[in-house]
């Protein structure tokens, strides 16, 4: 699994994938998906958009992993 779809699945499932220096990769995933930077403290309160906004990305991984 790579760094970006580990990113996806923390961001969608709100379980840690990301630890240590590999953080940056669910910041930089969900800066994105909100059009902004998010600090630490947002991710509560943001976190059902941001289930939201990466349901799509979430899915197509599960399809992937499907295929192979």
């Amino acid at each position: 699994m790579t760094k970006r779809e580990c990113a996806i699945v923390e961001i969608y499932t709100g379980y840690v994938m990301c630890a240590g220096d590999d953080r940056k990769y669910a910041y930089e995933y969900a800066s994105e998906l909100i059009g902004r930077p998010i600090y630490t403290h947002e991710f509560a309160e943001l976190a059902d958009k941001l289930r939201e906004l990466s349901k799509p990305d979430f899915i197509r991984l599960c399809k992937e992993s499907t295929e192979e």
